[in-house]
């Protein structure tokens, strides 16, 4: 139920509904009685159906008979909400049970009927595993009447924007659980954004035991949508993820040049590759009633061949033994079975599909079809020789006697009505044997065929007609009689096409591509002469080649030219053979060292003006030794931390503003791409920022970012302190609180070092406060000057009109002085005395063990490798000033990480066996300053 039914819907508008509000539909006034004002706009109802669209599954009988009726209803219902857990371990379970304690318990066994209408509780899905993943189907209108529905909905917006919850569609969570993803993986998903089936892939990479060594490469061709992918990922901070922008049937194949596997391969290739290819989408019409109204045959079959030519790049781009996911969101099976049956023609035994029928038992699924039809804009058509009359149909549309014997029943197509989902296609292919050889492009050239075809038997029998017209009365009639019926057949295969008259535009196209043919064909012989004048200028580099290799080579020219090439004709082959990869391999030489030679994200090619790199920003190593020295002193860095070595940067500044952690799978992934060929959106988490301090003061230019903290976290072994959870909770709340005066640092700049005495702590009061005095009056002075550029000038006031503002504005000077005054919270004596080894800069509070274990919020050496910040220890980014600590983390995560500590000491102090009413009350309790 949706919110247009007039006022009615909420309460029979301004009269009716204001008292007690109640969620079993008993709430204000009937709404029917309102007289409704008939609508003047444009406006038209939702268009749920379309005569094509069940005409044509109907004929590809793509549900059972029986089942049709709930097959299309389903489709014409709003899509339920479905979210997913992020993360794995002990913060997955915790969330769990928190949803479960919280929310789930207030509902009985009782049905929950609002307005009439039964509504389906909240559940999670059964065949996800671990009740990772939870669905709810209520509308906006239902969740406003009952209140513990309303507070499940504010969790989910609250935790999804901090990144322990996904909202995702139940059915796109599927392909990434048959992907089977383990930490050492390289991973490629090639259609990434918007992000969600990638942020699902890095949970995997990051959930085994040990620590994660592979990598996951999200890319999408639209850079608008790589900006969206990278947010997304941003939540999981990861630094063993990869964001490219490029088209994914052109995804570039990066020579291997890692010393380890060079020899065994030859490209850097990939363990998992999930294809999420673009298609019609008529399986989220549930979520997307729009494409009701713009459903035709034209969209599946004009996208096939862009499906196909992606899924075979990814054939290219995956390692023997590794498994490729290919799925879509649509019902059809020219973009599902035809794509899958023409994949596995042309790699010739090099890939099978997989029956992944064990896999998820409780998922339903219907298996995948060995015969199909094919449609044009109005006609049926079962085999290809039937196709080629039809309009923009290519013959790897068909099914055929080869894929009628492939076991094309083990694809999976889910139906909306079964588990209350949207449509979805997954298929699971595995890569047996390497590919025979490079494979065949996918091209149209067959319809330009048919057209030239016909065009060229339409001149020659115009050209008859012609010649006949001399013959007499009679030949003319029958030659045009003949023109005649001509023109109906060319008219009928050709897609409606013009008289001849109107054909010459395409006649002289034909000429023009006969030309460019005959062309090329000359500059072939021009450059099998010239090579063959270079072989006769180099006979003993020829003769000395062994006789073995010769043949060998011979054989292979022979048999990519039909078996023409032998004897003298074999050498020169295999001669320029080995030249073109010896000038490949000097091309890409030895892999480089980790420096600032190295350039990635396309910069070089932007520099030269490709126009499809402009913008990118380059991948630079950050090598500076003498910070990184500061960096690694300042911190406490243990020696074995892998971060120092492994930072990049998005600029060429000597000290750039972030520095990005990179995992060693993604460094090395840098490092083989010594030709740019990579275009590098996004690369690691962000681990530093940059600190200005004009004064001097702080040793070390770099403050730790709060996304970096789980990497660093564990090599961490100065610029820590672990306050108590009162104080904890003090510095989340007021985000800064200050020091005590026999803690408080009385620091000078260091040119006056010499000359400076000891300050006492009045004179580092009055010097804060003056401080704040001149920070107020200079936001005065730039709020003035911002008043005078703008032109504005205030009109003359009186005595009384000048009092008032002039008393409001003191007492609001005196409201900020006092928000901005800190809080003296910090009083713990443990904390006080770790404080002193705090030097003035960034630092880290941390829970203390034994609260951390008490309070089940993960204590630090947990060994938690999932990849959320959510789910590291318990741990906040601060800056120490001179007499103060502030919080360097944003409101939203302040607000979460109060809401975990809250909720955890009332159930502490629940199941201490202290009545919930007082445990909540000292949960939520102030603390004094």
């Amino acid at each position: 139920m949706g919110r247009g039914r007039g006022r009615g819907g909420r309460g029979g508008g301004r009269g009716g509904g204001r008292g007690k509000r109640q969620w079993n539909g008993s709430e204000g006034g009937d709404g029917a009685e309102r007289s409704v004002r008939p609508r003047t706009d444009n406006w038209q109802p939702a268009i749920v159906s379309n005569g094509l669209f069940e005409e044509y599954y109907k004929g590809q009988d793509i549900c059972p008979p029986e089942e049709w009726d709930a097959f299309v209803a389903s489709l014409k219902r709003p899509l339920p909400i479905t979210f997913r857990i992020n993360g794995q371990g002990k913060f997955a379970d915790r969330l769990v049970a928190r949803l479960e304690s919280n929310f789930m318990q207030q509902f009985t066994e009782e049905p929950v009927v609002i307005d009439g209408e039964e509504i389906e509780k909240p559940h999670p899905l059964a065949w996800y595993p671990d009740k990772l993943a939870w669905q709810m189907n209520f509308s906006r209108a239902q969740l406003r009447k009952l209140p513990v529905l309303e507070e499940l909905h504010e969790f989910i917006k609250r935790e999804n924007e901090t990144g322990s919850i996904t909202r995702q569609e139940a059915v796109s969570m599927v392909p990434p659980l048959f992907l089977d993803v383990e930490p050492h993986h390289r991973v490629l998903d090639m259609c990434a954004a918007p992000g969600s089936k990638t942020f699902q892939l890095l949970e995997a990479l990051h959930g085994g035991p040990g620590p994660a060594t592979g990598l996951v490469v999200a890319n999408d061709a639209d850079a608008r949508r790589c900006n969206l992918l990278t947010h997304q990922t941003k939540r999981m901070c990861s630094p063993n993820v990869l964001v490219t922008n490029h088209e994914a049937q052109a995804f570039p194949l990066l020579r291997n040049l890692l010393p380890e596997s060079k020899e065994a391969e030859k490209h850097f290739l990939f363990d998992r590759i999930l294809c999420d290819v673009p298609c019609s989408g008529d399986g989220t019409l549930r979520k997307a009633p729009d494409i009701w109204r713009r459903w035709g045959t034209a969209n599946g079959n004009g996208l096939h061949s862009l499906q196909l030519k992606i899924t075979l790049r990814a054939c290219e781009l995956l390692r023997v033994g590794g498994r490729l996911v290919y799925s879509t969101c649509t019902f059809n099976p020219i973009e599902d079975e035809a794509v899958v049956a023409e994949v596995l023609r042309r790699t010739k035994g090099a890939f099978e599909l997989v029956d992944v029928s064990d896999h998820l038992p409780l998922l339903r699924r219907l298996p995948g079809k060995q015969r199909w039809r094919v449609k044009d804009r109005n006609t049926w058509f079962d085999t290809w020789e039937e196709g080629q009359k039809g309009i923009k149909l290519d013959p790897t549309m068909f099914p055929d006697e080869e894929s009628d014997k492939m076991p094309l029943h083990r694809c999976m197509r889910f139906l909306p009505h079964h588990q209350d989902t949207g449509g979805f296609f997954v298929c699971v292919l595995e890569k047996v044997k390497e590919l025979e050889g490079p494979l065949e492009p996918v091209t149209l050239d067959h319809r330009s065929t048919r057209t030239k075809e016909a065009k060229a038997e339409q001149r020659a029998q115009q050209q008859a007609a012609k010649a006949g017209a001399a013959e007499g009365p009679a030949a003319e009639g029958a030659a045009a009689e003949g023109a005649t019926a001509e023109d109906a057949a060319v008219k009928e295969e050709g897609d409606g096409a013009a008289p001849m008259e109107a054909e010459a535009p395409a006649e002289q196209a034909a000429v023009k591509e006969e030309q460019a043919e005959v062309k090329q064909e000359e500059e072939r012989a021009a450059v099998k002469e010239e090579r063959a004048a270079e072989v006769k200028e180099e006979p003993a580099e020829a003769k000395e080649e062994p006789e073995a290799e010769v043949k060998a080579e011979a054989g292979e020219a022979a048999a990519a030219d039909g078996g023409k090439s032998e004897g003298e004709g074999g050498q020169k082959v295999g001669y320029w053979k080995r030249r073109r990869e010896a000038e490949q391999e000097a091309l890409y030489g030895e892999l480089p060292e980790w420096g600032p030679a190295i350039r990635g994200g396309a910069a070089t090619r932007a520099k030269e003006g490709n126009s499809r790199y402009r913008g990118v920003d380059p991948v630079v190593p950050y090598v500076d030794e003498q910070q990184l020295a500061a960096m690694r002193a300042f911190y406490g860095l243990a020696p074995d931390c892998p971060v120092p070595h492994a930072l990049i940067a998005r600029s060429t500044e000597a000290r750039p503003k972030k520095l990005h952690y990179v995992s060693p799978a993604v460094r090395d992934v840098l490092r083989v791409d010594v030709r740019e060929q990579l275009k590098i959106i996004g690369a690691g988490v962000k681990t530093w920022e940059r600190q200005d301090d004009k004064d001097g003061l702080v040793p070390c230019c770099y403050r730790i970012a709060q996304d970096g903290l789980p990497a660093l976290l564990p090599h961490l072994t100065k610029q820590r302190f672990t306050p108590t959870v009162d104080e904890l909770l003090a510095l989340l709340e007021h985000r800064n609180v200050a020091l005590p005066a026999a803690h408080q640092l009385h620091m000078t700049k260091p040119a006056a070092a010499a000359a400076a005495t000891d300050v006492t702590a009045d004179e580092a009061a009055a010097d804060a406060a003056e401080a704040e005095a001149g920070e107020q009056q200079q936001q005065e002075e730039g709020g003035a000057a911002e008043g005078e550029q703008a032109g504005a000038q205030p009109p003359a006031a009186t005595g009384e009109q000048q009092a008032a503002p002039a008393a409001q504005q003191q007492q609001q000077q005196q409201q900020q002085q006092q928000d901005k005054k800190p809080r003296a919270a910090l009083g713990d004596a443990l904390t006080l005395e770790q404080l002193k080894l705090v030097t003035m800069g960034c630092c880290v509070a941390l829970l203390r063990p034994e609260d951390a274990a008490s309070l089940d919020l993960g204590a630090e050496g947990e060994g938690d490798d999932s990849g959320l910040a959510a789910a590291a220890p318990f741990s906040i980014a601060c800056w120490r000033g001179r007499a103060s600590i502030n919080i360097l983390v944003s409101k939203q995560e302040a607000a979460q990480m109060i809401e975990r500590i809250t909720e955890a000491r009332a159930k502490l102090a629940a199941k201490a066996g202290q009545p919930a009413a007082a445990a909540a009350a000292a949960a939520a309790e102030p603390v004094a300053a």
